[in-house]
């Protein structure tokens, strides 16, 4: 959209920190940080015209969230981590912890939500085709009643030791080969909600996640699913463009 949104990402990030956090200098650094970022990862994936925001190929994807999420948002959790640091609010001891959370969260953010906002903007004709939404219907319901059963420990009395997060590879697996990209991302987001909010209940396989090790055992998952998911299905969905090219 340009560089105009950047003031809808900077008056978004300046609310949710007025609500959570009293004193200036967090809320300027954070709001400061959110805002480069974004118009720092917008910049480097756009400056040579070579990124296609439907995201219909590995090398887009990758672009995404290596450019757009490892590059943009360390530029952006450096230098709002720095003027914390710089103005006392973060001691020395700290910096380099709260820039490595920073910069975590905000990369899942990017690698989750970025295509699941780009993806959707698309229309497809196969929205009304009833055979394509027949098995997206199904695949949408297995994959709610599994992160359930694994993360929020539906069925507990019966198969709770059976049920792992690797579980959901098949499914993500599935709309990567039948439902393209657009699947690929509701899957996927599904799956990070449920796996999240079973961290936060204390329930299913990321239980004791907050406690043990800060979320970052979910991090490191959903970052994994998402990577193969999608890699997978931009692939597949590259191929397909070739294959009717040369029709």
């Amino acid at each position: 959209g340009g560089k105009r949104y950047a003031w809808g990402v900077l008056l978004g990030a300046l609310t949710i920190n007025l609500i959570t956090v009293h004193s200036f200098w967090p809320v300027a650094a954070v709001t400061l940080g959110n805002t480069l970022e974004a118009l720092c990862g917008a910049w480097l994936l756009t400056r040579y015209g070579r990124f296609n925001p439907t995201i219909q190929s590995l090398r887009d994807y990758l672009r995404l969230i290596i450019l757009g999420g490892g590059v943009g948002v360390g530029i952006g959790a450096v230098a709002g981590s720095t003027v914390l640091l710089v103005f006392g609010v973060l001691g020395s001891e700290a910096y380099f912890h709260y820039l490595l959370q920073w910069w975590a969260g905000d990369v899942l953010g990017v690698i989750l939500i970025t295509p699941l906002i780009l993806v959707g903007r698309q229309t497809r004709k196969e929205w009304f085709d009833v055979k394509w939404l027949s098995e997206a219907v199904l695949l949408l319901s297995l994959t709610f009643l599994a992160g359930q059963v694994v993360f929020l420990d539906w069925l507990h009395d019966s198969i709770v030791e059976a049920a792992k997060a690797y579980w959901m590879f098949a499914f993500v697996a599935w709309a990567a080969v039948r439902l393209g990209v657009r699947g690929t991302v509701v899957v996927l987001t599904m799956t990070a909600v449920q796996a999240l909010l079973g961290a936060y209940w204390g329930t299913g396989f990321f239980a004791d996640d907050i406690a043990i090790t800060h979320l970052a055992n979910y991090w490191f998952f959903m970052v994994i699913l998402s990577v193969v998911g999608m890699a997978l299905a931009t692939y597949l969905a590259e191929r397909k463009q070739v294959e009717e090219a040369l029709r």
